[in-house]
């Protein structure tokens, strides 16, 4: 698969270099490659078998097409955050997606609960997310999100407290929620610091599938507190413990137009649509968070 990679680059014209190019394997869900040219990270490579050769193979398809242009369209309003996508392109029964390599480190849960300067940065994401990406009207979009999950088979024991915001009351505040894009899977794995302390966010794939406002809040908390149900309740309840976390909840709560005790009633309803985004991929992350709704049914 690495000479498939190399074939590609060449093909079109984005190495400058006769010097064979060094990879390594990242393998999570798709199959990924960084790309180096001597000490530098040129090029960030996913690869996917074509959907028609998947069953065939017995290998998960990805639909890379889509997420390069998700990432297309993001890349233009927020370039800051975004490794920069180069292009899609298919060979043989492959498909590949490459961007511009970005040197980073990953951030823990440790250094994230630390808040402070961190905090900033992942606020800055939020305010300019909405300010580039908000639009408007009722949010019909996310109630059809969540009468599709409703009526899927497969997720019907995980849907119940999906119905009870699909009429009356709750329906008439979903509505005035107001409508916008997510990331979708704004995991503290798919979030960066590079050498220079600037944010970078990765894995663009569930960008636009969800347009609850404070769904990428909750993927953030959950991912940081490794679905623990103890510790998510702490949070939100406003334990001491949390106080610089409680804080940067409410913030981002108020950039992203939802009140935070809203938010804190939709917590068993992202963790639906969460559920409902891993039906294919992510297994193990799919699971820690059915544990976690079986044991938080309303966090008020």
């Amino acid at each position: 698969m690495k000479d498939i990679v190399i074939d590609v680059l060449r093909r079109e014209n984005l190495l400058y270099s006769n010097k064979k190019p060094r990879i390594n394997i990242l393998l999570s869900g798709t199959i990924g490659f960084e790309v180096f040219l001597g000490k530098r990270l040129v090029y960030f490579v996913k690869l996917s078998v074509c959907k028609e050769r998947a069953g065939i193979f017995d290998m998960p398809y990805f639909d890379l097409q889509s997420e390069y242009l998700s990432q297309v369209k993001s890349y233009s309003i927020f370039p800051e955050f975004i490794p920069e996508p180069v292009g899609y392109y298919t060979v043989d029964m492959f498909n590949l997606f490459i961007c511009k390599g970005v040197s980073h480190f990953p951030i823990n849960s440790y250094e994230i609960n630390r808040g402070g300067a961190l905090f900033e940065k992942l606020k800055f994401y939020f305010e300019k997310a909405q300010n580039g990406l908000v639009t408007n009207g009722e949010n019909q979009r996310a109630v059809f999100l969540l009468k599709k999950i409703v009526e899927d088979d497969g997720l019907a024991e995980h849907s119940d407290c999906l119905k009870k915001w699909l009429c009356g009351d709750n329906l008439k505040i979903l509505e005035e929620l107001h409508e916008m894009p997510k990331h979708g899977d704004f995991s503290i794995n798919n979030i960066g610091l590079t050498n220079k302390k600037q944010l970078v966010i990765f894995d663009w794939e569930d960008m636009g599938k969800v347009y609850l406002p404070g769904f990428d809040l909750f993927t953030l908390i959950v991912s940081a507190l490794n679905f623990d149900k103890i510790e998510v309740i702490k949070l939100l309840e406003g334990d001491n413990n949390y106080h610089s976390w409680s804080n940067f909840v409410e913030e981002v709560c108020e950039l992203c137009f939802i009140d935070y005790g809203i938010f804190k009633q939709l917590f068993p309803v992202y963790l639906s649509v969460f559920i409902y985004l891993k039906k294919h991929y992510s297994i193990a992350v799919r699971e820690k968070a059915i544990g976690l709704l079986g044991g938080v049914s309303c966090i008020s």
